[in-house]
């Protein structure tokens, strides 16, 4: 599985693509697309998801040229979105070791399931968080069409890139992957549940889509 390969190669057949990026975060650190839209931004449209205010500004200033929505997609409504405060990360030795910034490391586990972020930060820390540096924000949450309406992107994806943190499911059946205008999905799927990921697969292999997986990642190619 090479996501920026069936990009390249998607590019070359379309000519244009069109791509949503759901939790982008800053759209650039550890980001599959970045590279790949540096290079074609001639012939990309972009459309970028990130729920995290502080976080969407610097996305936004990352992709000008692009469509950005600070929001959750999902069905509409609201959403609260957890994460950890930085300083709750001050006496944590393995910092010094990260491959990323400590900005992209401490806002890259923010999510609606506030479990999973309460376990990631015990398994680094191997204590429970204090409640004093939990961290939530309640953001509009949308379907991606009608997200994408709201900015100004009144296009179906070719390409819909997800990483919200065990979310990507839920994300999903609200994205239109039943419309055959989108060829590849890429998710990550090693915070969901058996249940839940056989269930997604299920959906994707009824909407057309093969399957591969690498590691925590899933790449859906139609």
């Amino acid at each position: 599985m090479n996501y920026r390969e069936e990009l390249e190669n998607l590019l070359e057949e379309l000519g244009t693509l069109n791509v949503a990026v759901i939790g982008a975060n800053d759209g650039k650190e550890g980001d599959p697309f970045y590279k790949f839209y540096k290079r074609n931004k001639e012939r990309v449209n972009a459309f970028l998801i990130e729920p995290q205010h502080d976080v969407y500004k610097k996305l936004a200033r990352n992709y000008p040229d692009s469509f950005v929505f600070n929001g959750a997609v999902g069905s509409r409504g609201v959403v609260t979105i957890y994460s950890v405060h930085p300083d709750a990360w001050r006496d944590l030795k393995s910092l010094k070791k990260l491959k990323y910034s400590r900005s992209r490391f401490y806002t890259g586990k923010s999510s609606s399931n506030k479990n999973l972020v309460l376990e990631w930060y015990k398994k680094k820390h191997k204590k429970d968080l204090p409640s004093k540096y939990l961290v939530s924000e309640t953001v509009p949450c949308l379907p991606l069409m009608e997200a994408a309406e709201r900015c100004g992107f009144n296009k179906v994806p070719d390409v819909i890139q997800c990483d919200t943190e065990g979310m990507d499911d839920e994300v999903l059946y609200n994205c239109p992957v039943d419309n055959e205008t989108v060829r590849i999905v890429m998710y990550e799927h090693n915070h969901l549940s058996e249940e839940r990921s056989d269930k997604l697969k299920k959906y994707l292999g009824d909407c057309g889509f093969s399957i591969q997986h690498e590691g925590r990642n899933s790449l859906a190619l139609r």
